[in-house]
């Protein structure tokens, strides 16, 4: 789940009595500050440190630093763009992005509200008609603003409005019919953020969440395990939603505090249980930044670092399997998860966990992380 991170202050009529100044902020959306009368310029929002921004698919992983993207992971399917190979440390992309989203075995960037695409692409889930796709390309869409990038089928908010692409066989393209769409259509639902699982798709529209598709453990949110062919309201409010994009839980951050729904058999709910709930639930713990794995979760609360669900690969950061959000004793700035690793962000500094078989972890070698483990260093020149 992206953090909203600041950036530059502009300053349009500098000191003039009627100053405006434009914040711009994640996903190219602008607001306007009108200081005058205020009795002082405000002073710039400092600038993120470091890597930032991060994000993974099944075995790779993406951030943002210096307005540069970086990869570490597996690129057999080249989810890299430009840069050849796997790389087992965070390694400069060669490409310029505001934010960056990792999908099942592909990437996808948007840099001033143009979304560029790269890697697997077998159903046209990255909305272009090319398969693979070996290099950063430019979809031609723009006023782009937030991606969910899939596993098969990607969503994104585009002008506004909630576009679709890839595949739908189960109707998660919101679009009213189950034929796979190898180009980006409007699906006619205002949404200011999205998420998607496996087979499924998620929206805030009006600051409540509308869901489509599959729905096997009542991952969307309405009460049964009914698919959905368009968009239906579950009637509830949220800030932020996160989805395991290759599994079947959904995540919600509302007032600040974290709700659940959907699959719950190894406990990545972290209600104490391993019962799925078909309606959004109050998992009781605040929450600052969630990210979801295949069967595991992860979370941010006061600054320290939750964990639940599945540990087969030890990306839990402790022992066994655990029900419950338990406290791993770690502390960050952001989080992030593939299929079976938990990365923690601290700017300049970061450490993972769980499986690293590709070198997902940006630690140097590709031997699995029984324990926290630090990155190497970074490398600020782009491979080839």
């Amino acid at each position: 789940m992206k953090k909203l991170l600041m950036a530059t202050l502009i300053a349009i009529t500098p000191f003039s009595a009627h100053a405006d100044f434009v914040y711009s902020v994640p996903f190219g959306i602008d607001f306007h500050l009108d200081i005058s009368g205020s009795g002082g310029t405000p002073p710039p929002p400092p600038a993120p440190v470091g890597l930032h921004s991060i994000d993974c698919g099944q075995q790779h992983c993406l951030g943002i630093k210096d307005g540069e993207v970086w990869g570490a992971g597996d690129n057999g399917y080249l989810q890299f763009g430009y840069v050849s190979g796997d790389h087992s440390e965070w390694t400069n992309l060669g490409i310029e992005a505001d934010s960056v989203y990792a999908g099942y075995r592909s990437s996808m960037a948007i840099k001033d509200g143009q979304l560029f695409v790269t890697g697997d692409n077998p159903y046209g889930h990255l909305g272009v008609s090319i398969h693979p796709v070996s290099s950063w390309h430019d979809t031609g869409l723009t006023g782009v603003t937030d991606v969910a990038a899939g596993r098969y089928h990607s969503v994104i908010v585009k002008d506004g409005t909630v576009w679709s692409a890839g595949r739908n066989n189960y109707y998660q393209l919101g679009l009213g019919d189950n034929n796979s769409r190898n180009s980006f259509q409007d699906t006619g639902l205002q949404a200011s953020k999205v998420t998607v699982t496996r087979f499924s798709s998620h929206a805030i529209s009006n600051g409540v969440v509308h869901s489509v598709g599959y729905n096997s453990n009542g991952q969307l949110g309405l009460g049964d395990l009914v698919a959905r062919h368009t968009w239906a309201s579950a009637g509830f409010q949220a800030d932020d939603i996160e989805g395991a994009r290759n599994f079947y839980s959904v995540y919600a951050i509302k007032d600040g505090n974290l709700w659940v729904v959907g699959r719950n058999d190894f406990g990545q709910l972290g209600i104490g249980n391993n019962d799925e709930k078909t309606s959004w639930f109050n998992a009781n713990i605040p929450v600052e930044d969630i990210e979801s794995g295949y069967r595991h979760a992860v979370l941010i609360s006061g600054g320290e670092v939750y964990t639940t669900g599945d540990s087969a690969f030890g990306q839990l950061g402790r022992s066994g399997e655990h029900r419950a959000w338990t406290a791993t004793g770690e502390q960050a700035s952001e989080v992030a998860s593939s299929d079976y690793t938990t990365i923690l962000g601290n700017g300049e500094t970061g450490k993972s966990v769980g499986d690293n078989s590709s070198g997902e972890g940006g630690v140097g070698h590709v031997s699995n992380l029984s324990s926290w483990t630090e990155w190497a260093s970074f490398d600020a020149a782009p491979d080839s």
